[in-house]
């Protein structure tokens, strides 16, 4: 059981289990995803990377739809707001071939 917080204004850092960041992004699970199958040193860099990239392609096709569903809706700000982050995950996602240019 825990106690009460002595200082309101201090983070609260004591948790059992997972963090509620952990819990909410899950994260604990995607890095449970990596699973190497040789000796390789690179072959870590290249799931991992390819995961990043699925996780952007997944990214754009959300974004795309808000854009379409904006669009339909004649709210231009809101579908050019989400044209902007669809160009951002892109320029992440082409970034993500320079972590891969060190294997051959």
């Amino acid at each position: 059981m825990k106690t009460a917080r002595i200082d309101p204004t201090v983070p609260d850092l004591d948790y059992e289990g997972r963090t509620p960041y952990v819990a909410y992004t899950e994260s604990d699970v995607l890095a449970s995803l990596v699973h190497p199958q040789t000796a390789e040193p690179l072959e870590v860099t290249f799931i991992v990377v390819s995961q990043i990239m699925e996780m952007h392609f997944n990214l754009l096709i959300h974004e795309l739809g808000l854009v379409i569903g904006r669009l339909g809706a004649d709210d231009l700000a809101g579908a050019t707001a989400a044209l902007n982050r669809t160009a951002a995950v892109e320029n992440s996602l082409i970034a993500s071939w320079d972590l891969l240019s060190a294997m051959s």
